[in-house]
């Protein structure tokens, strides 16, 4: 959600520095060129963000199960081809309403306009796909859900299902009939989907607890303090296999070398670290869970006593 909310105003930004710039100068400049180009492919990337990976993964950040995975990996090869498709395209543009072309400077020469290409249309199928797949997921999550979860999902099925399964059905009878209101009505109603799944995911923030606040401040000391320490190993790993090997070999850089095994030494202590930074910030910070869980773990590794067996037996 924060990659979405970001993703729109600055890219949009970059666009309309575009617009301002060749109407002003007619001449792009290097940042210009980059805002146009960023504009040209982004949007599906965030439609799959909004329309894909957020209705699959809320609210608990997984899954329902690996079956579902084929669908999310077809819906991002979609959105990824079509954005692709706009980032190789030979010249930019910024639309009907700013009306600029400027030539990208790293497009394929012929590749004309990419919605042209049968190729377009494939991605398109592909990244219909992955909606309606993601759809039907909110609506098998919303029939297995139970208790505060259930209440959590069915403003977003809720969402999910009427605005955008509405934008998807309009859309589609739209290009095989040719009725223009329909595009339109599509149009509002994919806008209205994407305006509704933030506001439901916020009821269920609010008002049905979702927001672990506490996963968050523990993963952000875990991390935060594991990439610290990784940074000084690996600096301190660089500086100190440079000096060893001047030493040895009377070189004065061998940077190249440093720095592989510096990098061989983080992947190696990765886990290991992580680990413990995590046993050591759930002890200090997080008494209470880090009591039950090594509670719970070691009633999963005693055997049960032989009242325990004949309760479970009756």
């Amino acid at each position: 959600m924060a990659s979405i909310g970001l993703t729109v105003p600055i890219f949009n930004t970059g666009s309309a520095y575009a617009a301002y710039v060749m109407a002003t100068q007619g001449t792009p400049n290097a940042l210009a060129v980059f805002g146009a180009w960023a504009a040209s492919w982004y949007w599906f990337v965030m439609l799959a963000l909004a329309l894909i990976y957020l209705p699959m993964l809320f609210p608990d950040g997984r899954l329902l199960s690996r079956r579902w995975l084929p669908t999310a990996v077809i819906g991002g090869i979609g959105a990824l081809g079509i954005a692709l498709l706009g980032a190789l395209a030979d010249t930019l543009t910024g639309g009907d309403n700013s009306g600029y072309r400027i030539d990208n400077p790293i497009g394929i020469e012929g590749l004309g306009e990419p919605t042209n290409l049968p190729i377009f249309i494939v991605m398109q199928v592909l990244f219909a796909v992955g909606v309606g797949g993601a759809a039907a997921s909110v609506v098998v999550r919303l029939r297995r859900s139970r208790g505060v979860e259930r209440r959590q999902l069915e403003w977003f099925a809720y969402t999910t299902v009427l605005f955008i399964g509405s934008s998807m059905i309009t859309g589609v009878i739209s290009d095989v009939t040719g009725v223009v209101w329909l595009g339109s009505a599509s149009f509002v109603l994919s806008i209205i989907g994407l305006v509704g799944l933030p506001v439901a995911v916020g009821i269920a923030v609010l008002k049905y607890r979702l927001y672990g606040i506490d996963i968050i401040i523990n993963r952000t000391l875990v991390y935060g303090s594991l990439t610290l320490m990784l940074l000084l190993v690996y600096f301190g790993g660089v500086t100190t296999t440079q000096a060893l090997l001047q030493t040895l070999t009377g070189q004065q850089q061998q940077p190249q070398l440093a720095v592989v095994v510096s990098t061989l030494a983080i992947a190696a202590l990765f886990n290991p670290l992580r680990r413990r930074v995590q046993s050591f910030i759930d002890r200090r910070f997080f008494r209470s869970d880090y009591d039950a869980r090594k509670t719970l773990e070691a009633f999963k590794r005693s055997p049960p006593n032989c009242a325990m067996r004949r309760t479970w037996t009756v």
